[in-house]
């Protein structure tokens, strides 16, 4: 069943692949996916499962969960940091990718194929707590450790929030639930634009991935130390929360993520080694899908 559910997922990654060396899809074109996954299907897929999903207050804490294991990620990427001996702008580059996952592409789509809007609905409210986080934290970290010699402002780290639609879906979606607002026309357009997530966040991923041999180095290790530590990370904090079923899936798999793709756009943006992050991300990517397929197939 695991298999059935996942395989599609597998499948448009590999057409993606194809495509790209084909020349049908271009490393040019990655930008204009990200933007159109952010800024409409993106916020559509959650205003379109917020807004229709049965919330119960226990399910708020799936945010206060993710908050936790980025916490963790953040306090330890300090330590791991020192212990693979990474310095200047690499170390900077490390410590604002480590506590930051890649929950709105890869557990997006695999909470989906597996278990249909009650799983996607699990992961988003998961997202949620990491979004706070990432659109608080990684600007304001990234502009702190880049060598741009810019101060640091406060307007440095909320414009870049107020101005994402991201965290505005999450209000709109949340605030349409409590207050039992329907309307067809939103319903219908929001899961009109929801619909191609899993098809452009794969071609999307396809198009970052380059294998290459510096990928077996210490980008290599960089991604597997992540991985392996937020399984762990994700089910403690399952455990400490008490979630079980679905929850615990939502967490374990949204916690064991590869750092968010944003994170180069900040790296790029404050002089860090954004090389390293691609180098990292180009075989974290892939290597994830087969991962969360594992996970899942194992929970499931």
């Amino acid at each position: 069943m695991a298999l059935e559910r996942t395989l599609p997922i597998l499948v448009l990654f590999l057409v993606g692949v194809g495509l790209k060396k084909a020349r049908l899809l271009r490393k040019e074109d990655g930008p204009m996916l990200s933007r159109l996954i952010l800024t409409v299907v993106l916020p559509a897929t959650i205003i379109h499962t917020l807004s229709s999903m049965d919330i119960s207050a226990s399910l708020f804490l799936l945010p206060g969960a993710a908050i936790v294991v980025i916490i963790i990620f953040f306090g330890s990427s300090f330590i791991l940091a020192s212990l693979l001996g990474l310095q200047g702008k690499t170390r900077a580059a490390f410590l604002i990718s480590f506590p930051t996952l890649e929950v709105s592409s890869i557990g997006y789509a695999f909470m989906t194929s597996m278990y249909g809007t009650e799983g996607l609905a699990r992961i988003v409210l998961f997202d949620l707590g990491d979004s706070l986080v990432f659109f608080l934290l990684v600007p304001f970290l990234a502009a702190a450790l880049g060598q741009s010699g810019r101060t640091v402002r406060m307007s440095d780290v909320f414009l870049p929030f107020v101005k994402s639609p991201v965290p505005w879906a999450y209000a709109v979606g949340i605030f349409i639930n409590l207050f039992h607002i329907e309307n067809t026309f939103l319903s219908s357009l929001s899961s009109a634009l929801s619909q191609p997530l899993l098809l452009l966040v794969m071609f999307l991923i396809a198009i970052e991935f380059e294998f290459s041999f510096s990928s077996f180095s210490l980008p290599a290790l960089a991604m597997y130390l992540k991985m392996s530590f937020g399984l762990i990370v994700g089910l403690l904090v399952s455990l400490l929360f008490g979630f079980t079923g679905i929850e615990r899936i939502a967490v374990v798999l949204g916690s064991s993520l590869p750092a968010a793709l944003l994170t180069i756009v900040y790296a790029k943006e404050h002089g860090l080694d954004s090389q390293f992050l691609a180098s990292m991300l180009s075989l974290a990517l892939p290597t994830a899908i087969g991962f969360s397929f594992i996970l899942i197939s194992i929970s499931h």
